[in-house]
């Protein structure tokens, strides 16, 4: 199933166990669903009503008004589920037509017709569904009835003589979805199959079905660590001349000062390059906002709510800053000026598509994410012109490729959003690289010709790309979330063939631990892939995970440098570091993630701790609520789930929801959680290190602290705990003095 989602509603969940095999291997023309679902896909006050409508009924032949269902539930079927929508279906009933196509791909309603009539039934648990098929090629039952038999999270109970078929009272409480009464279709032939089937909404529908999904996801590596999609970026160069990457993130463009000596590097980089004999290649610079520019973005899209003539103020702010930088780097010739005219003009032009927008968002009392997106992403357009025309002027061939006209991101949810760096509650959006590579190539071809012969000896030749915005495939803005900059550094270097990716920051690479929370910290100078993944995954801020993606699938080695320090070495980032490279001993670097709650589920002995787990890390799948440690008391059956502050409450209320069945049966003691945490981490090559485990206990009980959970990755590459949030700099300054610093003794 291709679809990018993992959980879908429960009619279409259930049906789509069985129709995905039929798909694969005969093709579907139409699909007719007759839908028959329980009280519960109501919730507990559905189940109730109709418990104490039927009870009401067998002592005083009366069923009391209904409060939940359109109609009385009790000796009744009601065929109304959701909202009439304009063609005389129900939004429950169009979903299933909308999700279907989504998750098997299907073609427009001209080519597949899919529909559903959804009625409620007065059973308590368990939906059930008869569906009829016309196939694209002859289907024989006998072979469906075999086919099925094998189909993962499928069970056939297709025995009429028996009286053997799908009932709900049967599949209620089981993870497989029932099938059967499977027989040829009259109305359709050789080409039309008609089967009943039976499914637990509150398990296949809204929890195993995520699961069991999100598993197939990661076989078929729909979403890998290291995506096919961009493994196969580099295939085919965008151009036949050699590339090179640099990307200066917003510290390093703090004002003018700092945009002229991330000039001067690629004007001294490119000197050194001519007195070679082989061809300077082109510049590919990418670029983050002025330093500080995108929060305030996103602090003037959420004043524009509520008060839109304050946010507007907060954008001129915007404006002056980048006015400023424009004038000290453009003004003084007359070239300089038409250029600085020129930059000042379209800066007033988006200024006011913002207003506009802003009081739109005033008016309407909401910010859609398209806007946001168009909003947060306005600094990386100006400061890119405003690089480009600065190059030019300084003698470079040099153009702009506003990044929201080649890079195509997938549609995020409106649960994506702008999460602050260091945070637990990060997103990143999916990028189209097939439809991302034939846009560029039409950009190189039709807009980059002042490139083409720029690098056969000539001056230095420079496309500024715009960092962190993209696009969605209907042309809408869209960014790549925070710390996109360097995703969009990767990705453009995965599209060009280029074998090193410069990040230029304000630090000497990265380091073994924050800096300003331990004042030993060093630089690491040869990390792996993975053990930068694990870095960043557990707080460290230099590096977004995502950004490494590109460069992992392609061999492409990132180097981490000084701006203000450019002869220092830096940090490299590479697939297969070199042992005589690597810094001994078994801990790189601590970590640390401020802001965490643990989210507890207290199952008692109602059922196995891997299905509380199983159930409760897929509803937050569902909520995108990022899981960044899970703990377990197997004879407790309770597990506790660590969590970003900011989605605690709509992390308890998700799992509330999902299991407010066993709430209502005490079958689950609660569900809360507890906040005033940090998560501290050690990364490294930990396998088969003895002590590792011991050193890092003892120095968090060195400064009195306690830990409240712990966990250690499979791939020994990490060990976390939980700590108290006011103690967690403490113990980080610690950990790291056993680890890594003279005299530590494991390290050495």
């Amino acid at each position: 199933m291709d679809g990018a989602r993992l959980t879908w509603t429960s009619t279409t969940a259930i049906g789509a166990m069985a129709l995905w095999p039929i798909y694969k291997n005969y093709g579907l023309r139409k699909v007719i669903m007759s839908s028959y679902q329980a009280a519960s896909g109501a919730g507990a006050e559905g189940m109730t009503e109709l418990e104490e409508g039927c009870a009401s009924y067998a002592t005083t032949k009366d069923i009391p008004v209904p409060s939940v269902f359109a109609h009385p539930l009790p000796f009744n079927v009601i065929p109304h589920i959701d909202k009439f929508q304009p063609n005389g279906y129900t939004k429950e009933e169009m979903k299933v037509s909308w999700e279907l196509r989504k998750i098997f791909g299907l073609p427009s309603d001209d080519e597949v017709g899919i529909s559903c009539t959804a009625v409620r039934v007065p059973t308590l648990r368990a939906h059930a569904e008869s569906i009829v098929v016309e196939t694209e090629v002859p289907v024989d039952p006998d072979d469906v009835r075999e086919l099925l038999s094998s189909a993962p999270g499928v069970r056939v109970v297709d025995n009429p003589e028996a009286a053997e078929y799908p009932m709900p009272l049967n599949a209620a409480g089981r993870d497989d979805v029932d099938v059967g009464r499977i027989r040829r279709s009259l109305v359709f032939g050789e080409h039309g199959l008609e089967f009943f089937v039976c499914g637990d909404q509150l398990l296949r529908g809204a929890a195993l079905n995520a699961v069991l999904i999100a598993e197939k996801v990661v076989q078929r590596r729909l979403f890998p660590s290291t995506p096919p999609s961009l493994a196969t970026a580099n295939t085919a160069p965008i151009s036949s001349y050699p590339w090179q990457v640099h990307k200066f993130g917003g510290t390093a463009l703090a004002n003018a000062e700092a945009i002229r000596q991330c000039c001067s590097l690629l004007f001294d980089s490119h000197a050194e390059q001519l007195k070679s004999t082989e061809a300077p290649p082109c510049n590919a610079v990418v670029v983050s906002a002025l330093s500080g520019m995108t929060d305030l973005l996103l602090d003037c899209v959420n004043t524009a709510i509520d008060n839109p003539n304050t946010a507007v103020v907060q954008l001129d702010e915007v404006r002056r800053r980048h006015s400023t930088v424009a004038k000290a780097l453009l003004g003084g010739s007359a070239e300089g000026i038409a250029a600085l005219e020129a930059i000042e003009s379209e800066i007033d032009q988006d200024r006011a598509r913002i207003c506009s927008a802003l009081y739109t968002a005033g008016t309407m009392q909401l910010a859609p994410l398209p806007l946001v997106d168009y909003v947060a992403g306005i600094s990386e357009i100006w400061t890119a012109r405003i690089l480009t025309a600065y190059l030019q002027l300084q003698g470079a061939a040099s153009v702009m490729l506003d990044a929201r006209k080649v890079l195509v991101v997938d549609g995020a949810d409106d649960h994506h959003q702008l999460s602050a760096k260091g945070s637990v509650a990060g997103t990143t959006a999916a990028p189209l690289i097939l439809e991302t590579r034939q846009l560029l190539s039409e950009w190189w071809q039709n807009e980059a010709t002042v490139l083409h012969k720029a690098n056969e000896g000539g001056p230095l030749a420079c496309a500024v790309i715009t960092g962190f915005v993209a696009r969605s495939k209907k042309g809408a803005p869209s960014t790549l979330k925070r710390s996109g900059s360097d995703f969009s550094a990767t990705l453009f270097a995965s599209l060009l063939a280029v074998k090193e990716v410069t990040l230029w920051k304000t630090v000497d690479g990265v380091y073994t631990a924050d800096p300003s929370k331990v004042p030993n910290a060093f630089p690491i100078d040869v990390l792996s892939y993975d053990e930068a993944a694990e870095l960043a995954y557990f707080g460290g801020e230099v590096l977004h995970p995502s950004a490494m993606e590109p460069c992992a699938s392609n061999g492409i080695s990132l180097r981490v440098k000084n701006v203000n320090a450019p002869h220092k070495i830096g940090t490299v980032i590479c697939s297969s570091p070199s042992a005589s490279k690597t810094a001994p001993g078994a801990v790189k670097a601590v970590t640390s993630i401020n802001g965490i709650s643990l989210v507890d589920v207290k199952a008692q002995g109602w059922a196995t701790v891997a299905l509380v787990a199983t159930r409760a890390l897929a509803c937050l799948e569902q909520e995108n609520i990022r899981v960044v440690l899970v703990t377990q008391a197997s004879a407790e059956h309770s597990i506790s789930l660590a969590v970003d502050d900011s989605e605690s409450s709509r992390a308890v209320f998700a799992l509330r929801k999902i299991f407010e069945l066993e709430l209502l049966r005490d079958e689950i003691r609660g569900i809360g959680s507890r906040e005033g945490f940090a998560l501290v981490s050690i990364v490294g090559p930990m396998r088969g290190v003895l002590g590792t485990l011991v050193k890092m206990v003892q120095g968090v009980t060195d400064v009195g602290a306690n830990i409240f959970a712990a966990a250690q990755g499979s791939s020994e590459r990490s060990v976390s705990v939980i700590v108290a949030l006011d103690l967690a700099d403490a113990v980080v300054k610690a950990v790291h003095a056993n680890f890594l610093e003279s005299g530590s003794g494991l390290n050495e």
